[in-house]
């Protein structure tokens, strides 16, 4: 089976150098923040401009451009920046490269990189770039809020730094007899930063949980399920191994819900979620697909029998009653196994008959 990667599509083409605001150099006597975005792609860099530099006006800061990673270090040599937006693929110096590169040096070891790359690898792709030195890993095309905030977070930080510095020049010009007072207010304001950067990253961190898991049980949600599913159909189809979804639906989970309240379903979803969770495998991976439907995915199965001893042992974790509010609830689940084989099915029809025979069943 096939990968099919996420890319980006650019309607529009222009040739790309730096991009230099001069009403930006200087704000009331503090610099502005600048941010570095790489990319060797001309249709890319120009979307990715365009996406920040809609987004400056309540937030200012420069925006310098690079077409390759000797481009980029070149930059950095002649910049400070408050973060640095690093395609991955590029010819000749590659993003991980250029990330080590940048990280090397001492004027810019600590500058945060964000990767952004069209290219949907595996884990340890990702924990390459990571290893590199990014700050986050992003994948095109990339959702312009949550892009904007990211790079909002740095250059919000970057400037409150700066002016900060600025601050500390002009105290230590003009109040020289009053340092030890002001040393300590900064101090006050530098750990004030901190903890709101502290406070943003818990924030950013909750976000990113809400994208990938379902808020009421916390297993994966349909769409994250669904990029792990197609992940596993490629491994499938490069190693010709096998891989199974079991699609699951609750049998009179309507009439629960109607008869005890939307409550007692929500606890009752809950509930059935921990014993799925307490007889899969280490490998398994549970989502709930949505309302009373739950997904599972088994990777790296030797033979159908080990599917059928997983399906198994989630039908018998509905043997027990579920105890909600003091009452005991007898509930079932139908069960349907979809087997994909190296080559010969697709995460769609993979779902698709899953579905089909979960409902036979």
């Amino acid at each position: 089976m096939r990968r099919l990667d996420s890319t980006a599509c650019w309607s529009s083409v222009r040739p790309c150098g730096e991009v230099t605001y001069p009403f930006l150099q200087v704000q009331s006597g503090v610099q502005i923040p600048k941010v570095l975005l790489v990319n060797d792609d001309a249709a890319s860099l120009f979307a990715l401009e365009s996406l920040l530099t809609s987004a400056m006006e309540p937030n200012p800061y420069e925006l310098v451009t690079a077409t390759s990673g000797k481009e980029a270090l070149r930059k950095v040599l002649t910049h400070e920046f408050a973060v640095i937006l690093l395609d991955v693929n590029m010819p000749g110096m590659d993003g991980f490269e250029t990330a080590e590169a940048i990280h090397s040096h001492p004027r810019s070891s600590s500058v945060p990189i964000i990767f952004i790359t069209a290219y949907y690898a595996d884990e340890m792709h990702r924990l390459k770039g990571y290893q590199s030195g990014a700050a986050d890993y992003l994948f095109t095309p990339v959702i312009p809020q949550v892009l904007q905030t990211k790079v909002a977070v740095f250059v919000d930080l970057t400037r409150k730094n700066l002016e900060l510095r600025a601050k500390t020049a002009e105290l230590s010009q003009l109040y020289q007899d009053l340092r030890v007072q002001r040393m300590q207010d900064l101090e006050r304001i530098n750990a004030e930063l901190e903890q709101e950067v502290a406070e943003r990253k818990l924030a950013e961190q909750r976000a990113h949980d809400l994208s990938i898991r379902d808020a009421l049980t916390g297993l994966v949600n349909r769409r994250s399920l669904i990029q792990q599913l197609e992940h596993a159909v490629a491994t499938c189809d490069r190693h010709q191994g096998e891989c199974a979804l079991l699609f699951l639906d609750l049998d009179r989970f309507k009439v629960i819900n109607d008869s005890l309240g939307h409550q007692v379903g929500d606890d009752l979803l809950v509930s059935v979620s921990s014993r799925v969770r307490s007889v899969l495998r280490g490998s398994d991976t549970a989502g709930r697909f949505g309302g009373d439907e739950f997904v599972i995915l088994c990777e790296d199965i030797a033979n159908e029998d080990v599917v059928l001893d997983v399906a198994q042992r989630v039908v018998d974790s509905f043997a027990e009653p579920f105890n909600l509010q003091g009452e005991n609830v007898f509930l079932s689940a139908s069960v349907g196994i979809a087997v994909a084989s190296g080559g010969t099915c697709t995460p769609t029809a993979l779902v698709r008959d899953a579905d089909a025979a979960m409902y036979r069943a």
